[in-house]
């Protein structure tokens, strides 16, 4: 089906333009001459720009396919998992967030193998709550507050907000 290949040629238009002004930029600054402090910021940047564009792309990817699989023919063939596809590009989406501001991190050279540690389960948590964040500001206000008996309460009712919003 050629529409979804064009609305993603649409929609990483931006994005790849993105990346090749930091590819022509980095060109520019080789031709140059310019002292080795400098030069090594503006390559920092170069390379921060240019991830910054790919996840950027992965990230429209993810919408595009969101729309078109739906409407494909196996969108069609297969109805239950329709139902799944909002959540997964939800989750791609996470992960190439989280992914990118790592990867940019890293380029600047910060050391993100301590951040990555850190996530364990209680920050893949905190990742999925984040996903909602009215119902889980109510709640963290409910439970900084709260006593252990209202503590229970607030969070049987948010398992019991996400089982009802999700499609069984």
């Amino acid at each position: 089906d050629p529409v979804p290949d064009a609305h993603l040629v649409a929609a990483v238009r931006w994005p790849l333009a993105l990346l090749l002004s930091a590819g022509a930029s980095r060109l520019a600054l080789e031709w140059m001459r310019t002292d080795k402090p400098v030069e090594r910021v503006a390559g920092d940047l170069q390379q921060a720009v240019a991830i910054v564009a790919v996840f950027w792309t992965l990230w429209r990817a993810i919408a595009v396919a969101q729309a078109a699989l739906p409407a494909s023919r196996w969108g069609a063939q297969h109805p239950a998992a329709r139902s799944l596809i909002p959540l997964a590009a939800r989750i791609g989406r996470l992960l190439v967030l989280v992914s990118g501001v790592l990867a940019v991190l890293a380029s600047f050279g910060y050391q993100v193998t301590t951040l990555v540690a850190g996530l364990g389960i209680g920050g893949i948590a905190i990742a999925f709550a984040a996903l909602h964040g009215d119902r889980t500001i109510a709640t963290c206000a409910d439970v900084a507050f709260a006593k252990p008996d209202v503590y229970r309460t607030a969070l049987f009712r948010v398992w019991r907000r996400m089982a009802e919003s999700m499609a069984w």
